[in-house]
């Protein structure tokens, strides 16, 4: 089981000596309070970190907290469900599901700025005569 798991199943809460740390520094155990959390998970790391001799750092459990955690949250549709919201008429139900229309671009194609690539006997020509006029 890796660090970042073992910490997420520590039952702080429950712990009496966590809870005495937390009132020797002064801070609140009630994660609501939007200015506490980072010092509450502060807290809780180096808590951790001391009784488990683990080396799990803020930075590291911050990171699974990002939004490629929260998108395994998405719920996830089998095979059938996909299907069944389609032939209904729901695909926009479907997570990340992209609607593309159904029509051709209007805007007028830009114009390329980039130089036109020269041939392979162009290229010989040039570098021939660079040569004989050194």
């Amino acid at each position: 089981m890796s660090s970042i798991d073992e910490f997420r199943k520590y039952k702080f809460e429950e712990d009496e000596e966590f809870n005495q740390f937390l009132s020797n520094i002064g801070i609140s155990p009630d994660p609501s309070e939007s200015q506490k959390e980072r010092l509450l998970l502060e807290a809780k790391i180096f808590f951790f970190r001391k009784k488990t001799g683990s080396l799990l750092t803020v930075d590291e459990y911050l990171k699974t907290q990002s939004p490629t955690t929260k998108q395994a949250e998405e719920p996830v549709l089998t095979f059938a469900e996909i299907k069944h919201l389609i032939e209904t008429g729901q695909a926009h139900l479907i997570p990340n599901n992209k609607v593309i229309p159904d029509k051709i671009n209007d805007e007028t194609p830009s114009r390329s700025i980039a130089p036109v690539r020269r041939k392979p006997w162009e290229v010989a020509q040039t570098n021939e005569a660079n040569v004989t006029q050194t």
